[in-house]
């Protein structure tokens, strides 16, 4: 679709715009479409308009994990980690709370983000596991895992170059070594590059 190739060629403004055509047309009352939106929101850095968008979808599902997973990772971009915290707390067994929130007290939301990733690696996809190395400072098995990735049929919002989650490689030369490998536009490279980071 031509917000796909927007924002891989990393034309943001152009890609928003398209966005907030797409939201016109479809309909206001359907969870499934607000989630969808948000996503696009929150993977390009839009996260207030993320949020809108999936509070939305949750005052129309309350029990949507796909809108309180958007919500998460807004908020926690946003650094506000114990709105991210208390969501992700929701459905969790009453004994895990317990233990969670004491390594939230302890070290905050990236201690509970690693336990938690620890926890779960072995059955992570790749691009998964690249974000989350990525997060957490190790550049090294980011880059083995994002090549890895980024070597299969990509699409989507995650899959971008331009997706906040690669933020912390973006100043590593290997970052613009892996974007020439996807063939892009010089022109589409350097706007990658130049996205801000947190």
């Amino acid at each position: 679709m031509a917000y796909y190739f927007l924002q891989w060629m990393c034309r943001l403004e152009e890609f928003w715009a398209n966005l907030e055509k797409l939201e016109e047309r479809s309909d206001p009352l359907s969870p499934h479409q607000l989630v969808r939106q948000a996503n696009h929101w929150l993977w390009t850095r839009r996260y207030d308009r993320a949020i809108e968008r999936a509070t939305m979808a949750l005052e129309l599902e309350p029990e949507s994990p796909a809108a309180r997973s958007v919500l998460q990772e807004a908020y926690r971009e946003l650094g506000e980690h114990k709105k991210a915290f208390e969501l992700s707390l929701i459905g969790t067994p009453e004994e895990e709370v317990t233990a969670l929130t004491e390594i939230f007290q302890e070290t905050g939301l990236p201690g509970v983000r690693r336990r938690n990733f620890d926890r779960r690696k072995d059955k992570a996809r790749d691009s998964t596991l690249a974000a989350m190395y990525a997060e957490f400072g190790e550049y090294d098995k980011a880059f083995e895992r994002l090549e890895k990735h980024w070597e299969r049929p990509l699409y989507g919002n995650h899959d971008s170059p331009a997706c906040f989650w690669w933020d912390p490689l973006r100043a590593d030369p290997r970052f613009k070594q892996l974007l020439r490998k996807l063939n892009l536009p010089e022109e589409a490279i350097q706007r990658h590059l130049a996205l801000p980071t947190n």
